[in-house]
This record gives C-alpha cells, sequence and structure tokens, in this order.
C-alpha cells in the first residue's frame, strides 16, 4: 500500500473508510445470515441488522465523500469570525471560534476548533474558508490564511 496515500487523506475520509470497512463486513455477515438461516436467529431480526448496517455503510460513504471533496474539491471564500462556540473538542467550553461566509449569495455558518485561539480576532476577523459545493454548509476556516493583518494577534 502506499503510504503517500494514506498520509494525503483527511481524517474525515480516514474515520468514513474505517465506518465502510466495519460495517460494511457487518452487513455481509448478516446477509449470510439470512441467506442461511438459524434456528436461533429469526429472520426478520438479521434483515432489520443489515438494513441498520446499510445505513451505517451509507453514512461512511458520506462522511469520506465529504473529506475527499474539502481536500479536492474545494473553492476559497472570505469568512468572518462571529463569537466563541463550543466544538465538542478539548473538553471545555468557548474552545472554538464561530464564523460565516457565503457561497452562491447563501450565508453559512460554522463552528471550527483552533489550538491557540486568543491569537484569533474575534468578532470581525477574516479569514480564508475552504468549502466543498458537495456540502456548502461544512465549511472549514482557515486560520492560516488571514485576510486582514489585524485578524491574528501578536504575529
Amino acid at each position: 500500500m502506499n503510504l503517500t496515500l494514506i498520509s494525503d487523506m483527511s481524517g474525515e475520509m480516514i474515520f468514513g473508510l474505517i465506518f465502510i470497512l466495519f460495517f460494511g463486513t457487518m452487513a455481509v455477515f448478516s446477509l449470510i445470515a439470512i441467506l442461511n438461516p438459524d434456528e436461533s436467529q429469526p429472520r426478520i431480526k438479521m434483515v432489520l441488522v443489515l438494513l441498520f448496517n446499510l445505513f451505517l455503510v451509507y453514512v461512511g460513504v458520506d462522511i469520506t465523500l465529504l473529506g475527499y471533496n474539502l481536500q479536492n474539491n474545494f473553492v476559497y471564500v472570505d469568512g468572518t469570525t462571529i463569537d466563541y462556540c463550543h466544538s465538542g473538542k478539548y473538553g471545555s467550553s468557548n474552545n472554538a471560534i464561530e464564523f460565516e461566509y457565503y457561497l452562491n449569495g447563501t450565508r453559512y455558518t460554522n463552528c471550527n476548533s483552533y489550538a491557540d485561539i486568543s491569537r484569533i480576532k474575534v468578532p470581525d476577523g477574516e479569514f480564508k474558508v475552504k468549502v466543498t459545493p458537495y456540502k456548502p454548509d461544512v465549511g472549514r476556516i482557515d486560520f492560516e490564511k488571514p485576510l486582514t493583518d489585524d485578524s491574528i494577534r501578536n504575529r
């Protein structure tokens, strides 16, 4: 396997592929159990398990496509920081930055974490936002691409 391919993958792509692999395998085992029924497992139960696993495979495909498109099929748009928010990372409140951006006249908001948010101007910091037409509501602000010099403190 080419290690460059793996190192070029985003977190979404790797997570999605693991999801597909795990739940795809479970779906195959469920299908085998349906085709070769066992006395102890009712067929309807295995059909429900198969449908649930297929749904989770779909989720994995969606996550993988999002990661692929954010890495390979994206555009940069201008974004503005709005306020602090909670992203669920680092275990504390207000550990991320809420921002807004516009794509094709539609306003989107999102929340991204950043290791050193004290350096980021909030509100009204201006940065580039990576957006994919595949899912424009899932943008990633790029704190390394400020639009103005005063968007990052202590440079």
